[in-house]
């Protein structure tokens, strides 16, 4: 850039650097007269130029990187969703506790089943599974129970 007559050096805006520039890439107009008639050191000219070349490398990146900023977002989505569904595991996993710490008070002496829950026979049939369907239907009963509460 020159320093004009008042002692301030001339800012040009990339608009005007990139239409300085195409006239010599575009018009075949000699460096040295666009220089001149832009009051330009010819060395700031082949420094936009250089970086022109640089960068200009990032105007095409928009089409190449859809298909990456794409994954990105779903990246993204899907990453919100695995903690939106910890957080569940986590209030579910809290209640879990939570009724088994209030189902233990209920099966004490005292209690409607004495002191186990109730156990029926075709499931206790079954093994570790029919003990786990009967957890879930004791589960159930718990569930119901506090809902009465």
């Amino acid at each position: 850039m020159h320093e004009e007559q008042n002692g301030q050096r001339r800012r040009f805006s990339a608009a005007e650097k990139v239409a300085i520039l195409r006239e010599h890439f575009l018009e075949k107009v000699p460096v040295s007269q666009v220089c001149e008639k832009h009051g330009l050191n010819p060395t700031v000219f082949y420094r936009w130029q250089k970086e022109l070349f640089e960068k200009g490398a990032t105007v095409f990146e928009g089409r190449e990187d859809r298909p990456s900023r794409q994954l990105e977002q779903r990246v993204e989505a899907l990453q919100a969703k695995l903690v939106r569904k910890d957080e569940v595991i986590v209030e579910l996993m809290e209640d879990h506790v939570r009724l088994k710490k209030v189902g233990s008070s209920l099966f004490r002496v005292g209690s409607p089943w004495g002191t186990s829950p109730p156990n029926p026979p075709a499931f206790s049939a079954l093994g570790p599974a029919g003990r786990r369907a009967s957890d879930e239907v004791a589960s159930g009963l718990l569930r119901n129970m506090l809902y009465k509460l």
